[in-house]
Order: C-alpha cells, then structure tokens, then sequence
C-alpha cells in the first residue's frame, strides 16, 4: 500500500494475492495520525485531473513548504555531514542563475531552488560559477518525493548560464544539447542512488574526468558521465541539475576543497523522523530512548492519544528535546 500525489490528495493502492473474500478493511491509528474518517467518494475532487495535460502549478506548495521549514527550524539550513570541510561558518558564495522559464522558482537569494510545476519534465537550475578540478560541490535536499522512481539529473555545461536567461528551454535534455550543440555537455541522465530529505550532496571530478558523488559522507560512487580528460584545462565547467524526480528542491552551499575530503569523520547528525519523514529526529522519549520530531512528539502528547510510544509500545513518561 502506497500514497503518491502533491497537486491532489494523496491516493492509495492496496494489492491482494487473494480472491477468496469478501475482505475487510482495518486500520490501525497511531503516531502522527490520531483520527480518521470515511467520506463518500462523490465528494472528493475530480480525478481524472491526474492525468489530463493541464499545467497544475504547485508553486504554493514546495518553495512555501521549504520557507516554512527553515522558519520553523533555523538549523536545517545548517550542514551536519560535510559542515567539517568548513573550518568556520560557511560562507555562500555559490547561487543559481535566475531565470523566468526553467520550471524552478528561486528563494534565500537565489541559493534555494524549488521546482515549479511537478507535471513538467524539466526544471533545470544552473550555477553561475564555473567549477575547476580539485573543486567539491556541496548542497542539500530541501524537499523530496521518494515516490518517483528517477531521481536527479546533474552535468556539467561549457554554456555560460547568463546566456540562457528568459530562454524556453526543451523539456528533453538531449533536444537542450542539440539546441546549444557549440558548447560541451557532460550528463548523468539518472543517478544511481537513492535520496532522502535533508540529504548532503557532494559532487567532485578527478584528474582522470571521473565525476563522483557522495551522499552524506559517504564512500562515493562514480557517476556514468565522464569528462575529457585531455581538454578539462582548456574548458570552463558550470555545474547544473535537472530536478526532474524524486528530488523538488535544492540548497545550494559554497564549493570546499578536494583534500579536505575525509570519509571517516564522525558526526552527530539528527536522523530523519520515522513516523513522518519529514523532519529532523531531534526529540525523545523516555524511558525507551526512542526518537521521532518535535512536531511528532506534539501529536503523541495530544491528551486524545495514550501515552505510549508509537515504536516499541513502551509508557511514556517523559519527552525531552536532544542536546
């Protein structure tokens, strides 16, 4: 069982490998939920808008979602993985080129991009600042759909963004090439990994024109676009995205530095809740040590709920915020 969909209500999808029934439907409520109810299906929006070519912007709802959050808690915009690669604070120097017509919004002085409309197949947010060799890439996932199966497009252009502005780019990025065929392009059409909110990405290329990528600190894995060794130093590299799947929004940082790179440096990051995967796992419950959000641990506290934890069932007598 399964819920998709941000223009509409989520929906559901509940797979039988019986036929014997009849079958009866139970739920359990706990957690985040606290109350259900049955509403009869004629009075739910229309459906069939799922599917229609209508343009549904959802402007309203990731860059106001993703402005609420580091209203809400300063800290997520704060580092907790590669914040190491920067002895003092971080200074953002690095900011995508606004445009008018990439299906992205921009906010936070052009250093958040968001997409604007999830039914287009394109949202290209482009840096301004060229990338040179022994440059690392940091940014963080601001908002994410795990329900789509692609996840990210990310290159790099010898296309000088600033040329791009108010332009109506194609939504297929092999139509993009070919329309700006004078310059280079190197792209990972759908990288190999999987994503969750507040994720830390560092993106970096080698000598040899490797690109890699690691996420949250960890070991990298090689993406599959490759740059010409033999012409990297002849050419002016400008990094860019396709937020195209899973990943609708991006917090650009500052470029570190390659040597700086160390795999093993322990961190005390927060975990993402479990209950609701939406928020930084920085309160617990005693006596069982469990964690969940603060946003969470206000619904458990509801004087509706029992006090018990939505883990291990275990009484709750005390709720605190972690250090």
């Amino acid at each position: 069982m399964g819920g998709y969909g941000q223009t509409t209500p989520p929906q559901a999808v509940l797979t039988m490998n019986e036929h014997c029934g009849p079958y009866h439907l139970f739920c359990e409520v706990y957690g985040k939920t606290d109350q259900i109810e049955i509403v009869d299906e004629s009075t739910l929006p229309d459906q069939t808008l799922l599917n229609d070519s209508s343009s549904i912007s959802i402007h309203g709802n990731v860059i106001d979602l993703v402005n609420k959050k580091l209203q809400s808690n300063t800290r997520l915009s704060q580092l907790q993985y590669f914040n190491y690669l920067f002895p003092s604070n971080i200074q953002h120097t690095l900011s995508f080129c606004p445009t008018t017509k990439h299906n992205v919004i921009l906010t936070n002085n052009n250093r958040i991009a968001c997409v604007n409309n999830l039914k287009n197949k394109s949202s290209y947010a482009f840096i301004n600042t060229p990338m040179k060799l022994g440059d690392i890439l940091i940014c963080k996932v601001m908002d994410c759909d795990t329900n789509i199966s692609s996840t990210l497009l990310f290159g790099f252009t010898t296309c000088n963004p600033t040329s791009l502005q108010n332009q109506t780019l194609p939504e297929e990025t092999v139509a993009l090439m070919e329309q700006h065929s004078s310059s280079r392009w190197f792209v990972d059409n759908d990288i190999t990994a999987s994503f969750s909110m507040y994720d830390e990405l560092a993106f970096w290329f080698d000598a040899n024109g490797r690109v890699y990528l690691s996420v949250n600190n960890r070991s990298p894995i090689q993406l599959k676009t490759h740059i010409v060794a033999s012409e990297m130093k002849h050419l002016t590299l400008y990094p860019f995205f396709d937020l195209y799947g899973q990943i609708t929004s991006l917090y650009l940082y500052s470029f570190a530095a390659q040597t700086n790179l160390n795999f093993n440096n322990q961190s005390n990051a927060q975990s993402l809740c479990l209950i609701c995967f939406e928020h930084l796992a920085d309160t617990q419950l005693l006596p069982c040590q469990c964690v969940l959000c603060s946003q969470c641990a206000a619904v458990i506290k509801r004087p509706s709920l029992l006090s018990d934890c939505p883990f291990d069932r275990k009484h709750i007598t005390q709720i605190r915020p972690l250090p």
